[in-house]
């Protein structure tokens, strides 16, 4: 089993797998919650790949200020953490479904490597 880094993310703790730098986490954004994979964390900008077909451009990687980062809340699977891998499949399917830029898909393989 990898080792897993405890990142906190203002008030929530976020658990990043080791060997991918990713976790999956809970967004409230202006429209409402969204499920996605956060890919990178930079002291600017949260990059985050939300299970949304966004206008009908489907999958993009979207950036959410550091500072917002409260909004983000852990996504558990039977009282653990959700699988980054697992996530990543599934976003992989709604990439075929709906299409994905090419900075999505890659971060996406990326997850499953």
């Amino acid at each position: 089993m990898s080792k897993v880094i405890t990142m906190k993310l203002m008030a929530d703790r976020i658990q990043f797998d080791s060997a991918t730098a990713m976790a999956v986490a809970r967004y409230h954004g202006e429209t409402g919650h969204v499920s996605g994979l956060i890919v990178a964390v930079g002291p600017k900008w949260v990059r985050f790949i939300p299970v949304e077909a966004s206008g009908g451009a489907g999958l993009r990687v979207k950036r959410v200020p550091t500072a917002s980062a409260h909004r983000f809340k852990p996504l558990l699977y039977h009282g653990e953490p959700y699988p980054v891998r697992r996530a990543a499949r599934k976003l992989r399917k709604c990439a075929k479904l709906w299409g994905a830029t090419l900075e999505a898909r890659r971060y996406i393989k990326e997850a499953l490597e």
